[in-house]
């Protein structure tokens, strides 16, 4: 979805690496469900 959204676009000039994180929540329990990481070194996105 960070992807799909383009979230990172405003980091793509960055000179340091980005982390991108998702987190996903259960709507009833408000619990996380899921998660995933990716880095990117500078001028990778």
């Amino acid at each position: 979805m960070i992807h799909e959204k383009g979230y990172a676009e405003p980091c793509r000039a960055e000179t340091r690496p980005v982390w991108l994180i998702g987190l996903s929540f259960d709507s009833k329990t408000r619990r996380l469900v899921d998660f995933d990481v990716e880095k990117f070194a500078a001028g990778e996105l």
